[in-house]
């Protein structure tokens, strides 16, 4: 009896076990215990086993938990890191810098783009995953959880379930096709499975830092999107607005000579303007004109990230250019508008 009493709680052991490095169990172990066995004597079982829950408690420190002591990301895993963020976005703003744009440049983005708003799937995953990678020791014999061939599997997944889903969504709402993206993806796909399989047979620790990089680089493509892709968006929709300034004050000077709106924009040409703008270098893209009975409205739009287009609205009657139930933002000039359809 005495010696049942004498030993810690079970599930205080099974505790440390799970919360410390298994490369510091050993030694943090002995310490434990002989620290309570002291307490035992000195102070009683009650004082000693609440001692122990407060020993346990402290140990809460992230240099217990995943040793950090031990260097897990080399010089050449942050490089790897570094150039993979800078890529994401410059990949994501590329088709809205100045210049022209193609439809590679729009399928880059879209792809650098989707990897933010599909990837926080991968998030707990990838948690997980490097919880796990950091708890491995050296010396340890890996199985297909522990060197991560499971996990990376279940981070493909939604991958595979999106490109479907992706090209179903497309032909349902008729619109045009863009292979670019979907080729981009399962050449992605390809790559990452034959690594996949390569780690299969890996039982020998060394760190991974594929959880780190499914765990950072939805974030680094989320935060582009959302304020590097909108602030260079920005920039050449107000350039590209700008250059209209000649042709609306054209259009204007055609109503007040004829008393109504020219038909196209043709009219225009050589009587009031030498040349019509275009919206790119390559002057292939043009602004859309249409002519309302006592009003006209000018547009253009471009793709933005997957099956979403922005279009950018004029109308000299001051009201925003209203289409289902697509939320119109004012687009820093008088009477622009955009939205963002599907």
């Amino acid at each position: 009896m005495g010696s049942f009493e004498n030993k810690p709680p079970s599930w205080a052991m099974a505790l440390l076990r799970l919360m410390v490095h298994p490369e510091f169990h050993e030694e943090i172990q002995g310490d434990l215990l002989e620290k309570y066995h002291s307490d035992l004597q000195k102070v009683g079982q009650k004082t000693a086993r609440r001692q122990l829950y407060t020993h346990l408690l402290s140990m809460l420190k992230p240099i217990l938990i995943f040793n950090l002591n031990r260097m897990y990301m080399n010089p050449k895993n942050w490089l790897t890191l570094a150039l993979i963020a800078l890529a994401i976005t410059m990949a994501s703003v590329a088709p809205f810098l100045s210049g022209s744009s193609s439809n590679v440049l729009y399928a880059i983005s879209q792809f650098a783009q989707t990897l933010g708003y599909t990837g926080l799937i991968f998030i707990p995953i990838a948690l997980v995953w490097l919880i796990i990678e950091f708890r491995n020791k050296k010396g340890q014999s890996l199985n297909r959880w522990t060197n991560g061939y499971y996990f990376s599997w279940l981070a493909l997944i939604p991958v595979l379930i999106f490109v479907p889903v992706q090209l179903i969504l497309t032909l349902v709402r008729d619109q045009p096709l863009n292979l670019w993206p979907f080729a981009i993806i399962l050449l992605m796909v390809a790559f990452l499975v034959y690594r996949i399989k390569k780690l299969k047979k890996k039982t020998e620790y060394k760190f991974n830092p594929v959880p780190l990089y499914l765990l950072v680089i939805p974030v680094i493509a989320l935060a582009t999107s959302q304020w590097a892709v909108e602030g260079a968006a920005a920039i050449t929709r107000k350039a590209a607005i700008s250059k209209t300034e000649p042709l609306i004050a054209a259009i204007e000077n055609y109503k007040m000579e004829y008393g109504e709106y020219p038909n196209s924009l043709n009219e225009l040409k050589g009587t009031y303007l030498d040349e019509l703008p275009t919206l790119d270098s390559k002057n292939k893209l043009t602004y859309e004109y249409q002519k309302g009975n006592h009003s006209f409205q000018l547009r253009f739009e471009r793709l933005w990230h997957w099956n979403a287009t922005e279009v950018v609205v004029y109308s000299n009657s001051g009201l925003p250019d209203i289409k289902g139930n697509y939320e119109n933002h004012p687009a820093g000039h008088p009477n622009w508008w955009y939205y963002l359809a599907d």
